[in-house]
């Protein structure tokens, strides 16, 4: 009787057990494909964190995130999948920057070896690493490996896109570039007589992406001490981009500089001297009367006058270029003048002003900062209690602004 109670209570007992340890559930295609897009996900708040770092300057918060994205992906994926190398490319850009040149190596060494082994040692896939591979080398000083990297990225785009494929005209130039950073011009020039005769072929003779080929064309020329031939591109440029963009382009006048210095060196100095004085107004045009840019066109234009003893005109355009000059460095007396008072420094501040009245007093009437530039004088100068001072300032910005408002009027 004991026994049959016992059995019958085990009998009762068995349901609760099993509803207390249900079978595991079997997986279905739907778990499989939320669980790929939480990795998804995953991967890509990674990206957004790295790239987010990044723009503000904290590489090394970046680089956090790119290693645990690429643990993701190899986790996920095994070690040698090609989105495995692509995570470590993106990894070795941030050691660059952060010159952790030795790590960089690393890591793009094994993107390498993976690639390679996934699709051969001459497949286009190894085009962006090659890329990286010559900035990496480059940074490490290794000339000979970045060199080597250009060239069998050359080889491979000729075999899988052919010898005169449009495709090989970056390639072609990166090269090209390469060689011209290490004053290798002789080694440099048919790189670019290549990629010329390439889009030549595939865009026409006249075509506006030919000009800046013609201009490194024209450099190499000129450092090989072959003028008239360095003359001939750098017109056939001008002529290019006169056609496409009109005669008062900012390009066109970078391209009239150039002719310009190429023809003064040839001691073609009335040339020159026409060349700088089309250029000159392109530049005033385009940024204004007061920019850097249009005080050395100023120069140009005044060597190229005093070179024919014409030293009226020289004279003048030097002068206008120092009044651009001197504007430009009370301005950078104001911003400094401004830190300095900020900074708890109102003394410094004055005795900046102070230093350099002689400048401030050469700016002209018409300029828009000079009313500003006073105002804060003025200001420094009560901080030192020296009122009368600070108010002869004060009254010369109001009349300043009064002539301004004035001529504003009188031209509506």
């Amino acid at each position: 009787m004991r026994g049959t109670l016992s059995i019958l209570a085990l009998c009762c007992l068995l349901p609760l057990t099993a509803a207390a340890q249900p079978p595991p559930r079997i997986a279905t295609p739907k778990d499989a494909e939320n669980l790929d897009a939480a990795y998804e996900q995953l991967l890509a708040s990674y990206k957004d964190l790295s790239d987010s770092h990044q723009m503000q300057g904290r590489h090394a918060d970046s680089e956090r995130y790119l290693r645990r994205a690429l643990e993701l992906r190899e986790s996920k994926l095994g070690p040698e999948h090609d989105d495995v190398a692509r995570a470590l490319q993106d990894l070795t850009r941030s050691l660059v920057l952060q010159s952790k040149l030795p790590d960089a190596e690393t890591a793009w060494k094994r993107a390498v070896a993976i690639l390679e082994k996934n699709h051969g040692v001459s497949a286009p896939e190894l085009f962006p690493v090659m890329t990286l591979g010559v900035q990496v080398n480059q940074a490490l000083g290794n000339t000979t490996a970045a060199e080597l990297l250009l060239l069998r990225t050359l080889s491979i785009r000729e075999s899988t896109s052919g010898v005169g494929s449009f495709e090989l005209v970056a390639d072609l130039v990166n090269l090209g570039e390469f060689y011209i950073r290490g004053n290798r011009f002789p080694v440099a020039e048919p790189r670019f007589r290549r990629a010329l005769a390439i889009s030549e072929g595939k865009m026409g003779p006249d075509h506006l992406s030919l000009a800046p080929l013609l201009d490194k064309l024209a450099a190499i020329c000129r450092s090989l001490a072959r003028l008239p031939e360095s003359e001939a591109f750098l017109r056939r440029a001008l002529m290019l981009r006169e056609r496409a963009y009109g005669p008062a382009h900012q390009d066109v006048a970078s391209t009239l500089d150039a002719l310009g210095n190429l023809v003064y060196a040839q001691k073609r100095y009335e040339e020159a001297e026409l060349l700088y004085a089309r250029s000159l107004p392109i530049w005033i045009t385009v940024l204004g009367p007061s920019h850097p840019m249009v005080a050395a066109s100023l120069d140009n234009l005044a060597v190229a006058q005093a070179s024919q003893n014409k030293f009226d005109p020289a004279a003048a355009n030097y002068g206008k270029s120092l009044a651009i000059r001197e504007a430009s460095v009370v301005l950078s007396v104001y911003f400094l003048a401004r830190v300095l008072d900020a900074n708890g420094k109102p003394a410094e501040a004055e005795s900046l002003y102070t230093a350099n009245k002689r400048l401030i007093d050469r700016m002209p009437e018409s300029s828009d900062v000079l009313p500003v530039v006073l105002d804060h004088y003025a200001s420094v100068l009560r901080k030192a209690s020296k009122l009368a001072i600070a108010a002869k300032i004060e009254a010369q910005a109001r009349l300043l602004e009064k002539k301004k408002q004035n001529a504003k009027n009188e031209s509506q």
